[in-house]
């Protein structure tokens, strides 16, 4: 999540709140950082911060549009589909 933040912070506008969401289902947890921007950015993905995020995370995904940088993040575990729910 440090590296999300440290991706969307870089370009919030001056003022803007970060905002924090957190889904959690069975075997799924998604989490998404957001800020309001001036403009559209274009997020370094060829950034440490994004290179991290993408190796420890299942999926990764970044979206610019509305004056709204977000980036989510989902975590899987194979643990729910093994039998008796324990891989």
């Amino acid at each position: 999540v440090g590296e999300a933040n440290a991706m969307v912070l870089e370009h919030a506008a001056p003022g803007s709140d970060l905002s924090s969401s957190f889904h959690l289902a069975p075997g799924q947890l998604v989490v998404s950082v957001s800020v309001t921007t001036e403009g559209t950015p274009e997020p370094d993905l060829d950034s440490f911060a994004w290179q991290v995020l993408t190796t420890l995370a299942t999926e990764a995904d970044v979206q610019a549009a509305d004056g709204r940088l977000t980036v989510s993040m989902t975590m899987t575990s194979s643990a729910l589909s093994a039998p008796g729910g324990v891989a």
